[in-house]
């Protein structure tokens, strides 16, 4: 509110068409005090709620307005007065907002104020909902309520929530992302600005130009709007976008020159002050203080540097008056002249000036669009008036605050509320603001403004890709998605090359431990004989395969699904080649068990870099991907035999991948695959779906209980069929893995754990010490992973113990490296990933790491191609094989 007149109102109105404010030609003079006070009284009495909730619904509905990406943002309007009744009292049964000192956007804290709230919709920037509140409202808590109000006014969670960095609140970003919905925010008032900042000094960014448009500017006659996302992801695991602009960037550094010589200039004015005779600063410390403030005025404190120099001038005079003689006595006077003397920060400088031209922002999106910066504001978006309207405070009869605002009428037809000031700062779309949003939902052809997109324009569902480019050219939308293209390209090249590599080095020989046999033996009785049922005159010899179980049926002794895992490939390979069974099991091949743990095991790998991917870049992601796959047993053991572990890990980077990306039923599929696997899986899934629950994850819980449950009923439908008994053990000896699992003491389950670290024939981390430094990066960087990372960790953590108490850390012997750690690797392979990539930031840790990834790549190399089972174990498979194929070969005429 302002001193002035109220009439002034008539005078306002008759600058515009009357009949845009529902008046006609003659009665703009009516506008006045008692008009308008009354109008207030009646809305203020009146069910406003339900009245603008009318007005935006019928205007949603005639104007086909898009209401996918609303954007958010508040001003303070002040008061001038006191307005003691204005204290928060109810009227008429009805809340009213509390005017009171508060932090003033105007710079006006002198004046009590209130807090105004404004929702405009991307489309046209009309605005769809507004709130007032308390002076004293601090914006960063106006967010949640404002949130659930649009969706109990638009009916859907699915709109796209865009505001300043207030929005940028830990508790914010939660409750919207909790409950389905999906925001984009800039983050600058949070560290991950800063971090990023000071990254990009030494470091080089790959953007995506988006967009090109026109500027004022005829030397530069083109703004070049980039994108590149943070090779980090913010503390709360969301994606960080950040937007280059060149004009920002050009209009950055001379904004940052004229700061320094202002400030400059400042010092020099101040030098010749002190250098007065009158000056009245006299102490280097008020010296220094006015200089200091000077250029803080002027912004340019980070990048000047100063201090005071006090330099003393003798002087002598007359002791007495009279003419100076030989015996005249003189007094010496010392006077001190202050300077300021200021240095110009190069090294701050040159900081500042790498991160010209960029700002960043936070979004949970998967898919989006770029829609460029918009340099004007709601009120010149919808034509309103940007001048204040000249009110001051009226009396009225009602008693308590009068507490709307004036009305207008927009030019789409609307009567809003409307403040008497402050309006200057109505939109969140401010000119530094550059919005990311979603694609175009399936069906529609709507862009930002409103204008219709081509109908050759690609769409993606909301939550699928990892972010895109989009190029405009003023008109419509086409999209460039890196993700469909350039990940896509890295993540096939990637399994090509690693299956190659995997089958190169596969086992194709008879050099086999029991475990691997027995599945290769099941799977080609499935693949070749169409049954899980063994012939029954081959000789029942071992614990593994050839078992009899319920009605005479003699099978192998593995879960299921690792037993028939390879049934396809032998199924190929029996219409590719001889069709004859094989009348010994040394004489089922191992060649397509191999073959499909090889690809398998690529699959893991490929898996991998797509979990990886979104959380971290491409490069990093890819050299991730690499050092799991080639530096660690998913090689030397996964991919070498069908041994669990390569189904077993699919089936949990599957889980993953799925609960990740909101996918519930192949959430489920794939946890159900890994307890048919490894049942003991289910305390992975069990546990996962516990962190899901408590995220306020309902259906993705549900899922992978759901899911978990399957597994076990399916195990169990399989053991009570195959050997009379409901217990899912698939012919197991369940007191002996259960023993272990209930009496071992904890003394046992600590040794085991160190001995699957350390152990030299088993030992995680002497085979792959390349995850030494990522186990010390995780453990000193770990509050700054997404939760579901940390989840994830100590999940495999928790399985690790439990294989450690029931089985021991070997898990078998006769193999090369280590196996039973290889699930919880794959499910801490995220957080090991994201924390060494946090870690490494120096040319000495990078070397570091890289040689260890060398050796660790090395030693397994060496075991894929040379070593495997040792050498006593694969004389000795190699001696029965021959024995055996001799004995059943035919007899010569």
């Amino acid at each position: 509110m302002r001193h002035a007149p109220v009439y002034a109102l008539g005078e306002w109105a008759g600058r515009y068409d009357p009949r845009v404010v529902g008046l006609a030609a003659d009665e703009t003079e009516l506008l006045n005090d008692d008009r308008v006070g009354r109008m207030l009284s009646r809305l203020f009495d009146a069910d406003r709620a339900s009245l603008l909730t009318r007005l935006v619904l019928d205007a949603v509905d005639s104007f086909d307005i898009d209401l996918s990406r609303l954007h958010n943002d508040s001003t303070s309007i002040k008061l001038s007065g006191a307005y003691d009744t204005a204290d928060g009292q109810e009227r008429g049964g009805k809340p009213t907002p509390a005017a009171r000192y508060g932090f003033s956007k105007d710079h006006r804290p002198d004046l009590k104020q209130l807090v105004w709230m404004l929702t405009v919709t991307a489309d046209g920037a009309v605005p769809i909902a507004f709130r007032v509140a308390d002076g004293n409202t601090a914006d960063v808590t106006t967010h949640i309520d404002t949130w659930d109000s649009l969706v109990a006014l638009t009916g859907r969670t699915d709109f796209l929530y865009t505001a300043d960095s207030k929005l940028a609140s830990f508790d914010n970003v939660a409750h919207i992302h909790s409950r389905g919905g999906r925001l984009s925010v800039l983050p600058v008032s949070r560290k991950e600005d800063g971090v990023f900042r000071d990254w990009v000094v030494t470091n080089t960014c790959e953007w995506t130009e988006a967009q090109r448009r026109p500027t004022s500017d005829a030397d530069h006659p083109e703004d070049v709007l980039s994108t590149y996302q943070d090779h980090l992801p913010s503390a709360d695991g969301h994606r960080i976008i950040w937007i280059h602009s060149t004009a920002k960037a050009r209009r950055d550094a001379t904004r940052r020159h004229q700061a320094i010589a202002r400030a400059i200039a400042a010092i020099d004015a101040l030098n010749i002050r002190l250098s007065s005779p009158r000056c009245r600063i006299k102490t280097a410390v008020a010296a220094e203080a006015e200089a200091r403030e000077a250029i803080a005025e002027l912004n340019a404190t980070r990048w000047v540097n100063l201090h005071v120099e006090a330099d003393t001038v003798e002087s002598f005079r007359q002791a007495k008056r009279g003419r100076p003689g030989p015996n005249t006595a003189y007094i010496k006077i010392v006077t001190t002249r202050l300077r300021i003397r200021f240095t110009v920060d190069e090294h701050q400088v040159a900081h500042d000036a790498a991160s010209d031209g960029m700002w960043p922002l936070i979004t949970n999106e998967r898919g989006w669009w770029w829609c460029g910066r918009r340099a004007s504001r709601a009120a010149a978006r919808s034509g309103w008036p940007t001048s204040s309207i000249p009110t001051a405070p009226s009396w009225s009869n009602a008693s308590g605050p009068v507490v709307c605002a004036p009305t207008i009428t927009t030019p789409t037809g609307w009567c809003l509320p409307w403040t008497a000031s402050g309006s200057r700062r109505l939109m969140s779309c401010r000119p530094r603001s550059s919005m990311v949003f979603p694609t175009v939902r399936p069906g529609s052809t709507r862009s930002a403004r409103g204008s219709r997109v081509a109908a050759n324009v690609r769409t993606l569902p909301s939550g699928q890709g990892d972010g895109g480019s989009l190029r405009a050219d003023g008109r419509g939308l086409s999209r460039s998605t890196p993700w469909c293209r350039a990940d896509t390209l890295v993540a096939v090249g990637l399994g090509v090359l690693l299956a190659f590599l995997f089958l190169a080095t596969a086992t194709t020989g008879p050099a086999q431990v029991n475990d691997t046999r027995a599945a290769s033996i099941g799977a080609w009785a499935l693949g070749t004989q169409g049954s899980v049922l063994l012939p029954a005159d081959w000789p029942q010899s071992h614990n593994y395969w050839g078992v009899e179980g319920r009605n005479d049926r003699v099978l192998v002794n593995r879960f299921p699904g690792v037993a028939y895992w390879a049934s396809p490939a032998y199924t190929v390979a029996a219409h590719l080649g001889d069709q004859e069974p094989a009348a010994h099991p040394f004489l089922v091949p191992a060649v397509p068990a191999s073959i499909t743990a090889a690809l398998t095991a690529a699959a893991v790998a490929v898996a991998l870099f797509v979990l990886l991917r979104g959380v971290v870049s491409r490069p990093v992601a890819l050299a991730g991907t690499v050092a799991v796959a080639t530096g660690t047993s998913l090689w030397s053991v996964a991919a070498d035999a069908l041994w669990p572990h390569a189904p077993a890990m699919l089936a949990l980077t599957g889980t993953l991948l799925a609960w990740r990306r909101s996918h519930p039923g192949l959430a489920a599929a794939c946890a159900t695959v890994a307890v048919l696997v490894r049942p003991h899986l289910i305390v992975v899934v069990l546990v996962l779906a516990l962190f899901a629950w408590r995220r306020e994850r309902i259906r993705d819980s549900l899922a992978l209980g759901g899911g978990a449950l399957a597994g076990v009923v399916l195990l169990s439908v399989y053991s009570a069929w195959a050997f009379g008994t409901l217990l899912p053990i698939a012919g197991y000896d369940a007191p002996g893995h259960l023993g272990g699992l209930l009496h071992h003491s904890p003394w046992q389950t600590i040794r085991g754990l160190g001995l699957a670290l350390i152990s030299p024939s088993h030992g995680l981390l002497v085979y792959s010490p390349v995850l030494v430094p990522a186990l010390v990066g995780l453990a000193a960087f770990w509050r700054r992973l997404p939760p579901w990372t940390l989840a994830s960790a100590l999940t495999g953590l928790l399985y690790l113990l439990v294989q450690m108490r029931a089985v021991g850390h070997t898990g078998g012997e006769g193999f090369f490296a280590y196996r039973t750690t290889l699930e919880p690797l794959i499910l801490a392979a995220p957080a090991l990933v994201l924390a060494t990539a946090i870690a490494v930031r120096y040319p000495w840790q990078r070397t570091m790491l890289a040689a260890l990834a060398a050796i660790s790549i090395g030693v397994h190399g060496y075991g894929a191609v040379v070593g495997g089972i040792d050498d006593d174990t694969t004389r000795t498979w190699h001696n029965i094989h021959v024995a055996v194929r001799d004995s059943n070969a035919p007899t010569q005429p």
